[in-house]
């Protein structure tokens, strides 16, 4: 199974095995025999706002989303779910909402370099100690007439929480915090849906 967030509303692609359509307010639910067909479901979903989530049955979901993936421009990411001594986790606020510390893969970098350099940069403080690999998850969103979808990497770090918090203006954050579990319902208000799954999986 493959989930892209698009227009923060969800495609999801699943193996036609099994199909059941349970009833779900604002879940449109489709089969999907071509790959060719899917750029028309993607209108779909970017232009019917009552559609939050649309799951496309198919025999072969890789097929698919390599089908899916020739309609953008991919730019790879990786970023840090951080948590320090206290289990607290790290956000930034940027563009007027909560997120997690992330950052396109330059040339030469691994994933893993990527996402510790991201965090330190992002937040002003000294990298992170690198934990195992999370997830990874996929949004698109439109750059400069470009349609792009990027795949974020997402791995769990440490940090002791003693360095100053130093957002990095220049991207455009304009806040760093530690904030305790028993805040995430704030953060879950105003965040993107892909982030909110990874703190709801915490």
């Amino acid at each position: 199974m493959y989930k892209v967030f698009i227009s923060e509303r969800a495609l999801i692609l699943s193996q036609n095995e099994g199909i059941s359509f349970p009833e779900k307010s604002g879940h449109m639910y489709v089969t999907c025999s071509a790959p060719e067909e899917l750029a028309l479901l993607i209108k779909t979903i970017e232009n019917q706002p009552s559609i939050k989530e649309m799951t496309v049955f198919c025999e072969k979901p890789t097929k698919l989303f390599e089908a899916l993936k020739s309609i953008y421009k991919i730019v790879e990411a990786a970023g840090g779910l951080v948590k320090n001594n206290k289990s607290e986790v790290l956000f930034i606020y940027r563009n007027g909402k909560w997120d997690l510390p992330k950052g396109k893969l330059e040339k030469g970098e691994s994933m893993e370099e990527c996402a510790v350099r991201e965090v330190a940069e992002e937040c002003g403080i000294t990298p992170p100690e690198l934990g195992e690999f999370l997830k990874t998850t996929y949004h698109t969103y439109e750059h400069k007439g470009d349609k792009v979808l990027k795949p974020t990497h997402w791995y769990a770090m440490r940090s002791s929480g003693n360095d100053q918090l130093i957002p990095q203006e220049e991207e455009g954050i304009t806040e760093v915090k530690w904030v305790p579990k028993s805040e995430f319902p704030m953060i879950l208000k105003n965040t993107y849906p892909n982030i909110a799954e990874l703190i709801l999986s915490l």
